[in-house]
């Protein structure tokens, strides 16, 4: 489930990195590389 998050209207760059950490459970001094997704299932649609 993904919790309830309140979007700011404008904010600064630094305040939606935040939001951004805090709804993919990334502590403030994680970067988005710090993820673990594994793209291993993914299929790429430009195999025709």
């Amino acid at each position: 489930m993904i919790p309830e998050m309140n979007i700011l209207d404008g904010g600064t760059l630094e305040e939606r990195i935040a939001e951004w950490k805090e709804l993919f459970g990334l502590s403030p001094d994680q970067s988005f590389q710090d993820l673990d997704v594994d793209i291993s299932d993914m299929e790429d649609d430009d195999e025709d």
